[in-house]
C-alpha cells in the first residue's frame, strides 16, 4: 500500500489499552490516537467525546438515529465498523491490526490539520480522512463541512442557516424558496406542525459553495449531499430540493437504518426535489421520455446494482424511480411508502443483497397488490401523466399580443391566458436558437449575484440579474429559473414529437408555458437574446 503525500508522516501501532479521559487532548495527534482506539474498543461514548462540541450536538438535534450505526456523526467513514471488525474480540486468528495516520494541511498556526487514516490489515485497507481542530477542551476532531466553512458568512430564513463564502452564489429569490420548499416537501412527508416548529427551533445548516468547496466537504465531485452525520445539506444549489428531501424524510421517521434501496429512497427524493438542477417536473418528464423510448425499465432498477449500473446511468435510473414514487405516493400515500421503505432498509450488505424476487416479494406485501397487477398499474400511470410546463399550441392566439419584442430578426410575441402563457416564435432559418430573458418583479436585482446555470446553459450572453429564461430552437422549449438554477420545464421535439411545435414551411414556433412557472416576472423589462 502507498500512502499519499504528505506534510508530516506519523506511524502507530496500538499495542495494548490506552488509557482514556475525556481530557483536554494536547496535540491532534493525541486526539486521533485517542479516537482510533476508543473505536477499536468499541467504547463509542468515549469516542464521541473526541468531537468538537458543535459537530455533537448538531449530529443529536433533530432525534435522527440510524439503528445499524455506533456512532452516528461518523457513519460516512469505513473505519469504526472496520476497527469493530478487526478487534481482537472479533478479528480471525493470527490477524494483525494497525494503522498508519498521515497529517497533512497544516495551518500556519497550527490551529487545524487534516489527516488520513488507513488501517491496515491482511484482508483490507479502508481509508478516511479526519479533521480536527484546537478549540477551548484542547484538541478535538470535527467536521469537514465545519473544519472548510471557518470564516464564512451566514444569512437566516425561517428554517436554515445558509453558510457562504461566495457572495456570487446567494439572493433573496432562492432564500425565500428555501423555506418553501421545506414546507412543500414536508407536507408531502407528513411532518406536523410540531415537526415544523421544532425545525424552525433546531434549524438546518446548508453549506452554498463552488465545485471545489463541495469536493473539499464531501470528497466527491458532486452538485450536492445531504450530510448524514450532522444533519445538513452541502450544495452548489440554494434550495436543493433533492437533498432536503433525503434529510426532511430521515427527520420523518427519526430511526431507521442508515441503507435504504435507492429505488426508493432516489425516488423519493426525484419525485419531491428533481435532481441535477432539475425539477420534479422536469424529471418526471425525462422519466416519460425514457420509458417510451424503451431506454430503460422498470424491473431493471429493483436491486441496488441495477439501479446503480454505470451501463443504465443515472439520466435514466433516477426520473423512472421518481416516476415509480409518484405513483405509489398518489395511489396509495405517504405512510403506505413509508411502510415499504422501511421494510427495505437495512445494513448496506443487507440492502446489496436484496434481489428483485425479494423487492417485489416485499411490495407485494405491503401493497397487498401482485407485482403483475403493480407493473401494469404503473405502466397506465406514467402513459396517461399530461404534458406539463412546456407544450407545443395548436391554438391561434387572437388580438394583439399582450407583449412582444423582437432582435437581429427574431421576434417573440405573448398572450396570457387563463393557467397558460402563449408563445409563437418568428425564426429566421439562419437562427438556430435564442432566449427571452425576464427579471423578477419583487426582487431587487443584486449586484453581486452571479447564475452559475445561466453561465453554463449561455456562456456567450451575460448575465443581469435575470429571473426566467424561455429558451427555443427548432428542436426544444425550455424555462430556466435563474435565480435557483433549475430548469423548471421542457419540451423535445426528437424524443416527444406532438404535432403544431414547428411549422415546417414557416419555422415559426408555437408552444404555450405553465401560467404557474411564469410567477413573480416583469415582462416589460425583459430582453431578447440571440447568441
Amino acid at each position: 500500500m502507498t500512502s499519499p503525500r504528505v506534510t508530516h508522516f506519523l506511524v502507530w501501532t496500538m499495542m495494548g489499552a490506552l488509557a482514556f479521559s475525556a481530557r483536554a487532548f494536547d496535540s491532534p495527534e493525541a486526539v486521533i490516537t485517542a479516537y482510533v482506539k476508543a473505536l477499536e474498543e468499541a467504547r463509542w461514548d468515549d469516542a464521541e467525546l473526541c468531537w468538537d462540541t458543535r459537530t455533537v450536538e448538531r449530529s443529536h438535534r433533530l432525534g435522527i438515529a440510524y439503528t445499524d450505526v455506533p456512532i452516528k456523526l461518523d457513519c460516512a467513514s469505513p473505519l469504526p465498523a472496520a476497527l469493530m471488525n478487526m478487534s481482537p474480540q472479533t478479528a480471525s486468528a493470527g490477524e494483525e491490526l494497525s494503522w498508519t495516520v498521515s497529517a497533512e494541511d497544516v495551518t500556519a498556526d497550527r490551529d487545524t490539520m487534516r489527516f488520513t487514516v488507513w488501517l491496515v490489515s491482511k484482508t483490507d485497507d479502508p481509508a478516511t480522512a479526519y479533521y480536527t481542530e484546537k478549540t477551548s477542551r484542547g484538541w478535538r476532531l470535527t467536521s469537514p463541512l465545519y473544519y472548510y466553512s471557518r470564516g464564512w458568512k451566514v444569512r437566516q430564513t425561517e428554517y436554515v442557516d445558509v453558510y457562504y463564502a461566495d457572495e456570487s452564489l446567494v439572493n433573496d429569490h432562492a432564500c425565500l424558496a428555501m423555506d418553501g420548499v421545506i414546507e412543500t416537501v414536508g407536507a408531502k412527508l407528513g411532518l406536523t406542525p410540531d415537526d415544523f416548529a421544532a425545525l424552525r427551533q433546531e434549524r438546518i445548516d446548508y453549506f452554498l459553495g463552488s465545485g471545489d468547496d463541495m469536493r473539499r466537504m464531501t470528497g466527491f465531485e458532486t452538485q450536492g449531499m445531504a450530510d448524514l452525520q450532522t444533519d445538513a445539506v452541502v450544495s452548489r444549489s440554494l434550495p436543493h430540493e433533492h437533498e432536503l428531501t433525503h434529510l426532511l424524510v430521515n427527520y420523518r421517521l427519526k430511526r431507521l437504518p442508515l441503507y435504504t434501496l435507492p429505488l426508493l429512497q432516489e425516488g423519493l427524493a426525484a419525485y419531491c426535489g428533481g435532481r441535477w438542477s432539475k425539477s420534479p417536473q422536469a424529471i418526471a418528464y425525462q422519466g416519460c421520455i425514457t420509458l417510451s423510448n424503451e431506454i430503460g425499465r422498470l424491473d431493471d432498477l429493483l436491486t441496488r446494482a441495477g439501479f446503480l449500473d454505470p451501463a443504465v446511468g443515472a439520466e435514466v435510473s433516477y426520473p423512472i424511480a421518481a416516476l415509480f414514487a409518484g405513483f405509489l405516493l398518489e395511489r396509495w400515500g405517504i405512510e403506505t411508502y413509508l411502510t415499504l421503505y422501511a421494510a427495505l432498509s437495512g445494513s448496506d450488505d443487507q440492502i446489496g443483497s436484496f434481489d428483485a424476487g425479494r423487492v417485489k416479494a416485499t411490495i407485494e406485501m405491503v401493497y397487498g397488490v401482485s407485482w403483475a397487477d403493480m407493473a401494469s398499474g404503473f405502466e397506465q400511470y406514467w402513459k396517461q401523466l399530461p404534458l406539463r410546463g412546456v407544450l407545443p399550441d395548436t391554438s391561434r392566439p387572437s388580438g394583439r399580443p399582450d407583449f412582444g419584442i423582437e432582435t437581429a430578426g427574431v421576434r417573440v410575441s405573448i398572450w396570457n391566458d387563463t393557467g397558460l402563457v402563449h408563445v409563437v416564435v418568428d425564426l429566421p432559418a439562419e437562427v438556430h436558437e435564442g432566449v427571452l430573458l425576464i427579471p423578477s418583479a419583487s426582487q431587487t436585482r443584486s449586484s453581486t449575484y452571479r447564475s452559475w446555470l445561466f453561465a453554463e446553459r449561455l456562456p456567450r450572453a451575460t448575465y443581469s440579474g435575470d429571473h426566467i429564461g424561455i429558451r427555443f430552437s427548432a428542436s426544444e422549449a425550455a424555462v430556466y429559473d435563474f435565480l435557483t438554477n433549475k430548469l423548471l420545464a421542457s419540451y423535445i421535439e426528437a424524443l416527444s414529437p406532438q404535432p403544431g411545435y414547428r411549422d415546417s414551411v414557416s419555422g415559426t414556433l408555437r408552444f404555450a408555458v405553465a401560467a404557474d412557472l411564469l410567477r413573480d416576472i416583469d415582462l416589460a423589462r425583459a430582453r431578447l437574446v440571440v447568441p
